[in-house]
C-alpha cells in the first residue's frame, strides 16, 4: 500500500468502472496484486478490488458479505478495524469474463505491516509493537464474536494508521464461519 499512496497522485488518464451506485475512475494499472484480485484506487478515494478470473468471483462476494456481517454485528467503536464495503457489483465487458468488484473505503495513510518490515528491518520499538498487537487482537476478537475466522492473517493483510494508532484487517477472501 506504500506503492498505492505514491500512485494515487498519478491518477490522470484513468479508466472508468461503473456500477448502479457510482462511476469510479481508476488508474489503468493495479496498485497491488493479491491472491485472487487486483486493487485499484479511484479518484473518489475508494479502493476497488476486482477479481482476476471469473472463477474467483464468489470469493469476493463472500468477502463483502463477511465484512458487512462483522461490521453489522460489532459495536460502532470497533467498526474501523474491519473494512467498510461501499459498493459491490459485477463488471461486464464484451469479450471479457464477468469479474466481481468490491469497493472499500480507502485511507491513503494506511501502511501494511509488510511495508513496516521493509522500512524497519531491525524492528520497531516495543511500544509500537504493543499497540499494533492490541489492535490486531481486537480485530480478531470482534471477528470471532461475529462467528467468523479470518483464515489468512499475514503481514500484508494488516494495515495500520501510525498517526492515530489505528489498524484494519483486510483480505477476507479466505474467511469462514465458525462451526
Amino acid at each position: 500500500f506504500q506503492k498505492a499512496n505514491s500512485q494515487y497522485a498519478l491518477l490522470t488518464a484513468g479508466i472508468e468502472i461503473a456500477s448502479k451506485k457510482a462511476n469510479y475512475e481508476v488508474s489503468p494499472e493495479p496498485i497491488h496484486k493479491g491472491d485472487v484480485a487486483d486493487y485499484f484506487i479511484s479518484k473518489c478515494e475508494s479502493l476497488l478490488k476486482v477479481s482476476r478470473r471469473e472463477s474467483t468471483n464468489l470469493m469476493l462476494e463472500k468477502e463483502a458479505r463477511t465484512c458487512m456481517a462483522i461490521r453489522d454485528d460489532c459495536h460502532k467503536k470497533v467498526r474501523p478495524y474491519i473494512p467498510e464495503v461501499l459498493d459491490q457489483f459485477v463488471i461486464r465487458q464484451p469479450s471479457y469474463p464477468k469479474r466481481q468488484c468490491v469497493v472499500f473505503e480507502y485511507n491513503p495513510d494506511l501502511v501494511s505491516l509488510s511495508n513496516v518490515g521493509e522500512k524497519y528491518p531491525n524492528g520497531v520499538g516495543a511500544r509500537h509493537v504493543a499497540w499494533i498487537f492490541n489492535r490486531l487482537l481486537t480485530a480478531m476478537a470482534i471477528t470471532h464474536d461475529a462467528g467468523f475466522v479470518h483464515g489468512a492473517i499475514l503481514p500484508h493483510s494488516v494495515l495500520i494508521l501510525p498517526k492515530n494508532h489505528g489498524a484494519i484487517l483486510i483480505e477476507w477472501v479466505h474467511s469462514v464461519r465458525i462451526g
